[in-house]
């Protein structure tokens, strides 16, 4: 299971799905339970919350998945098409099928910002931490 490491939580909000903050250094969180399926609903909701949380502006963004997060297609299809600004986006994953679909994502994606996806948060923060500017 991964875990982060004394996150500073300003604005926590539980979802569904897991939980949205942003962090001391200033990078929005999403972080998955385990053994979720995420639906249409659910990405609607997180794109919806990153624009009120980060007030429209871009930020960095760093989505953790859970043991056994899953897309599904509709979900996948709409984040693809209405997918939000970030300055840098990381993902961090727990296995093979999970690192598949998030390259698939970045593939036809085709994002104007630098994606990169990890098995590590410390790495995956700094990675984005990196790509400030």
């Amino acid at each position: 299971m991964t875990v982060l490491d004394n996150p500073i939580l300003q604005n926590k909000i539980k979802i569904r799905s897991g939980a949205l903050y942003i962090d001391k250094d200033d990078i929005f969180i999403t972080k998955f339970d385990d053994n979720i399926k995420l639906e249409k609903a659910d990405l609607i909701e997180i794109l919806e919350l990153y624009k009120i949380m980060s007030k429209s502006q871009p930020m960095l963004s760093l989505a953790v998945a859970g043991q056994f997060t899953s897309v599904t297609t509709e979900a996948r299809i709409y984040v693809e098409k209405n997918a939000s600004v970030s300055i840098a986006e990381a993902f961090v994953v727990n296995s093979i099928a999970q690192r598949f679909l998030i390259m698939v994502y970045m593939k036809i994606q085709r994002k104007k910002h630098p994606t990169k996806v990890f098995t590590d948060i410390k790495a995956a923060k700094k990675w984005l931490l990196s790509q400030a500017y």
